[in-house]
């Protein structure tokens, strides 16, 4: 009986080790013109890296930040990291912003957990001049 149930537990950790991410970009990159390609990404116990694609539909280059939070709002003591934090994304062009397993974390028995990644951006142009 604990085998059967240990073995579920397997499954869903494998299948959602860190959960469902939904994606989440404050409005002010919506309207910019950077978004997520997907609104939920779902990240594998045995994968080394989950990918977030993001899209620049403008025609500026943008400097892209994004963090993970829990649903409260936490940024402490969370199974991802983001890595690299900033990005920069050229007009029409595509990105990924990778997710990585924190070093040193035990995720057996860990449940699924749902994180929003923020992020901001701000035009490079505007910027640099």
């Amino acid at each position: 009986m604990k085998l059967h149930k240990k073995s579920n537990v397997m499954k869903l950790l494998k299948l959602y080790i860190t959960g469902l991410l939904t994606v989440i970009f404050l409005a002010g990159t919506a309207t910019a013109g950077v978004r997520p390609q997907l609104t939920r990404i779902v990240a594998y116990a045995q994968d080394r890296e989950t990918p977030v694609d993001v899209i620049n539909d403008s025609q500026e280059t943008y400097m892209v930040q994004a963090w993970l939070e829990d649903l409260r709002g936490n940024d402490n003591d969370l199974p991802l990291v983001l890595t690299p934090p900033v990005m920069k994304l050229e007009a029409k062009k595509q990105g990924k912003i990778p997710t990585r397993g924190s070093e040193g974390r035990d995720c057996e028995g860990q449940r699924v957990r749902i994180l929003a990644i923020a992020a901001g951006n701000t035009a490079k142009s505007r910027q640099c001049k």
